[in-house]
Formats: C-alpha cells, structure tokens, sequence
C-alpha cells in the first residue's frame, strides 16, 4: 500500500476509533427472561419410556405448579429431545444450594407418585433411559 493512501485511511479511522472510546455505562438488560435449556438423547428405544414418565408424573407436576415449560422432539440431530424451562427466578436461581422451587417440585411429584421411594424409582427408571444429556442457560432474545 502506498504512503499516501494510507495516510488518507488512518485519517478517516481517527473519528471512528474516537467514537469508540466514548465513556461506557452500566446497563442491565430490562425484564430478560432466562431459561434452563436441557438436550436429552435416549438410549435406543427408550424414549417412547421416558415419555411415559413424563407424560404420566412430570408434566402434572410442572402444570400443576404452573412451570412454563416447551418441549420439542428434534427430526434431525444429534439430540432427541430439547426442553426450554422458564427461570422464574432469573439467574439469582443459582444462589441457593437447595431451591424452595426444588422442594417444592419434590413433595409435589412424591404426593403425586405416593411417596418418597417410588418417587427416587420413577427418578431412576427415567435416567436409565438417558444416554446423554447437556444444559445451558439463554436468554430471551427481545428485537
């Protein structure tokens, strides 16, 4: 590049790289709404199972506790299954060790099922039909 054209460059960046060095301010972001986002694949011929349980004991639960919860069966992909559950809490949810939302969630599901023990069967029936599973947390994106 010759000389003089990148003079002329450097002196018509000089005003963008100004603008950017304006004084940043704290901003939250207004109202976010976060979700819990869990990705599950079955072992081989264990969703039809697992979905059962959920349509039999979880999502009771959840509707009767008023969770907001979507859930979609993927077509194609690595993953069977992907769950968006609503943080009511936001992220201050991940403060508590023990969530009142999670004892709640507990005695609710062993009230339904009948009891503790087969609550933790039920549990442990639906997580042998898990092969693998990731969660992340999102945002709602707002335009």
């Amino acid at each position: 590049m010759n000389k003089p054209l990148l003079i002329i460059l450097i002196a018509l960046l000089i005003p963008t790289f100004l603008l950017a060095q304006e004084e940043q301010k704290p901003k939250k972001h207004e109202n976010p709404e976060w979700y819990r986002v869990v990705h599950v694949k079955f072992h081989t011929g264990k969703m039809g199972e697992a979905t059962k349980i959920i349509k039999d004991y979880y999502r009771p639960v959840a509707d009767k506790l008023d969770m907001d919860v979507t859930t979609y069966d993927l077509i194609s992909g690595e993953w069977d299954r992907i769950t968006f559950f609503k943080m009511p809490e936001g992220m201050s949810q991940f403060e508590w060790e023990t969530s009142p939302a999670s004892i709640e969630w507990n005695k609710e599901l062993a009230k339904q099922i009948g009891s503790e023990e087969k609550m933790e069967e039920i549990q442990a029936q639906y997580q042998s039909c898990i092969l693998e599973n990731k969660v992340e947390i999102v945002r709602k994106k707002v335009w």
